[in-house]
């Protein structure tokens, strides 16, 4: 339940914000909104050692308000309170860019400037945003002092020729950081980034050497990380929290047991939820790749000289190959998987 404490608080700089905007005219529903946040996140259970308590979705509540009723200033008075009196993260999630560049620009700036609410905030964004300094160091070829030399030696990296301005990109995005003239965020480039390209210099979650990689103290990712574990608030997308509790929660956002969730726009969460944890497997897909396995490995042994390792991934990969191959002949011939008319009507 509420305390005392946290009752003041919330009447204290709610008639602060009041009292800095002349005109301001407290709203009833806006008032009760900030209540029901306040009580349902006062509601929260702590864990009992290494068990949580039986829930029944008490700490849960689901609010819908007409335009001009103030919602977004409601949760994150009172999120913001409550996080702050619990020691705990508020993270406000979005479906649309829209909102959280309105949360981030304006909405919070104005909670800070005119209740007194000392917030501290940050946007979080996925892995993909930022830039891998090890693969841009490597595409680069570039030396310890910042120097780069002659591309040749990084060719077998690619799958195919590079363009002459793809390495005059990559060259400039290697000194713009290198120099710290470019903190590493895909947004923050002075010019566009061609998908295809910004593809060879982030990474994820799979591919990340963390705490392995010689490049982790200047990586922009676990950077930003780092700040979001500062912050108040965070503000971010349903795709990034949803990500995030898929991988077990706490390691791209602070810890589940740690934060208070805010969703706006949640009417898109279930589409959200349901693209972020059904799963779709394509065999025609899996056998593109396979097909491509013999000449990676190819590349990988002209840089590492593992011979056996790379006859071995070609083999493998030819015999995954003739399975599905004889799979997909199999699969040919059954009809319940032919897509016809009578077959896409809705059964029950």
């Amino acid at each position: 339940m509420l305390n005392d404490a946290e009752k003041d608080a919330i009447r204290d700089h709610y008639r602060t914000i009041a009292d800095n905007l002349p005109g301001f005219r407290p709203r009833a529903a806006q008032r009760r909104m900030l209540a029901e946040i306040a009580n349902t996140l006062s509601r929260c259970q702590e864990k009992q050692g290494d068990e949580w308590p039986d829930r029944q979705g008490e700490s849960i509540t689901v609010i819908e308000g007409p335009t001009g009723v103030g919602k977004s200033l409601a949760y994150l008075l009172a999120g913001g309170i409550m996080a702050k009196a619990r020691n705990k993260k508020l993270i406000v999630t979005s479906a649309t860019i829209a909102l959280q560049e309105q949360l981030v620009n304006r909405d919070l700036p104005f909670v800070v400037e005119n209740s007194g609410l000392p917030l501290t905030f940050a946007l979080a964004k996925g892995r993909g945003r930022y830039l891998c300094p090890q693969r841009l160091y490597a595409l680069t070829a570039e030396t310890a002092q910042g120097q780069l030399i002659d591309i040749d030696p990084s060719l077998a990296l690619w799958d195919r020729k590079p363009q002459a301005e793809e390495i005059d990109a990559l060259r400039k995005m290697a000194d713009a950081f290198y120099y710290r003239n470019w903190n590493g965020d895909r947004d923050e480039w002075q010019d566009v980034i061609e998908d295809s390209l910004w593809s060879r210099v982030t990474n994820d979650r799979h591919g990340c050497l963390k705490a392995a990689c010689p490049n982790r103290p200047e990586c922009p990712f676990y950077l930003a990380r780092e700040t979001l574990e500062t912050v108040d608030v965070i503000v971010a997308n349903h795709d990034l929290m949803l990500a995030d509790i898929a991988m077990g929660g706490g390691v791209i956002l602070p810890a589940p047991e740690d934060s208070f969730y805010c969703i706006d726009e949640a009417h898109h969460l279930a589409k959200k939820a349901i693209n972020q944890f059904s799963a779709e497997h394509s065999l025609t897909q899996a056998m593109f790749w396979l097909d491509k396995v013999a000449s990676v490995a190819a590349r990988v042994e002209s840089l590492t000289n593992k011979t056996e390792l790379s006859q071995q991934a070609t083999e493998a990969a030819g015999a995954c190959m003739e399975t599905l191959t004889e799979w997909l002949w199999l699969l040919e011939g059954e009809e319940s998987l032919t897509a016809s008319s009578d077959n896409l009507e809705p059964t029950g």
